[in-house]
């Protein structure tokens, strides 16, 4: 009778044994290791060898899932912990198309991967942005501020920032042109104005028509392109207080010098004589300071009765606002008095008589 069809292994002679047929051996050394590690790492008994290999291993899946991210998410892709040259390639790849979207996400990335538009701009709590910037050249740092200032001056009104972002945004926008928070500065302070009188009990009641008539006004002076919707309109204004209004006024009146100093310190780049705290070495020593952006000596710090952001005072010169931003100045003017004294006088429309806009005309710029 034939043997075929059985499972069992046998002798040359074709005698079954009764034992199983012997099973392939496969052996995976970087899961084996990584389990062992792993193990002994949640026990706090891995060795300083042992650790190096453990990075190497993670290293080594973290570079396969680079490949595949770089291609798709070059944001992702930085944030993974492989070796600087991987780091630099995904910088090149971010800085190919460094879009609004892209800046978005190294700006506003906090240590959870999720856009935080609340707090400031630090690359303590942005871990992309510090990464990108440990990762640039020079050449790149100075081509990543320039590109931050341009997306800056284009979204300090959006609705998504909330106070300690869109300050931070403020600052980057005035150190490349002061006339778009100048003109940020205006509408919401136009806003505030126009609808303080219409509070009722600590609500804003803004019908369709009021905030139709708004749109048009806003457009008029070239505050606006696009309509505000009622939320818009009610979220700006809101944010307008004494103490947001002196922070924003204080900026459009600093120096440069000034203002470089608060960018670079947004951007976690050289301040001053200030320490860097982006870099360390490997030993933890820290690094000496970068030079600035353009190589050159840093600048001095301003002097302690300067009106830069080191001062704690929230105070700023009245009358050079006035001398420098007179329409800026007289909106200011009319907010203080509205919110210092409620008015008792039936809401009137928002529509004025054509010869009280001609003489407001004569103050206000063309922010076209």
């Amino acid at each position: 009778m034939s043997n075929q069809g059985t499972n069992n292994t046998g002798t040359s002679s074709g005698v079954p044994t009764g034992r199983k047929e012997k099973q392939p051996y496969s052996f995976d050394p970087i899961s084996t290791f990584k389990t062992y590690f792993n193990n002994k790492e949640s026990k706090g008994n891995l060795t300083q060898a042992q650790h190096n290999i453990n990075r190497i291993i993670q290293q080594e899946e973290n570079i396969e899932e680079f490949k595949n991210l770089i291609k798709t998410d070059p944001v992702a892709a930085l944030n993974l912990k492989v070796d600087s040259s991987y780091k630099k390639e995904a910088v090149n790849t971010i800085f190919s198309d460094f879009n609004d979207d892209t800046i978005q996400k190294v700006l506003f990335s906090n240590d959870k991967e999720q856009l935080d538009f609340n707090t400031n701009i630090d690359v303590k709590n942005r871990p992309i942005l510090k990464e990108l910037l440990e990762n640039s050249s020079s050449e790149e740092k100075t081509k990543f501020a320039e590109r931050i200032k341009d997306y800056a001056t284009r979204n300090i009104s959006n609705s998504q920032f909330e106070e300690k972002a869109r300050l931070d945004l403020i600052k980057l926008a005035a150190s490349k042109d002061k006339s778009s928070v100048e003109k940020f500065l205006a509408l919401q302070l136009e806003l505030k104005n126009k609808m303080q009188p219409r509070i009722i009990k600590s609500v804003y009641i803004l019908t369709p028509e009021i905030v139709e008539e708004i749109n048009i006004e806003l457009k008029n002076k070239g505050l606006i392109i696009d309509s505000l919707t009622k939320d818009d309109m009610i979220k700006l204004a809101k944010e307008v207080n004494k103490q947001t209004l002196n922070s924003v006024i204080k900026v459009i009146l600093s120096d440069s010098n000034v203002l470089s100093n608060e960018t670079n310190k947004i951007l976690g780049l050289a301040v001053g004589n200030n320490t860097n705290n982006l870099e360390q070495t490997q030993s933890g020593i820290p690094n000496p300071p970068p030079l600035p952006l353009n190589g050159s000596m840093p600048p001095p710090p301003p002097p302690l009765n300067s009106q830069g952001f080191s001062s704690n005072s929230n105070n700023f010169d009245l009358n050079k606002l006035q001398a420098e931003y007179p329409h800026i100045h007289s909106l200011y003017t009319q907010f203080t008095r509205n919110t210092t004294v409620q008015p008792k006088v039936p809401l009137q429309p928002l529509v004025q008589p054509a010869q009280k806009e001609a003489s407001q005309r004569q103050l206000m710029p063309n922010y076209m």
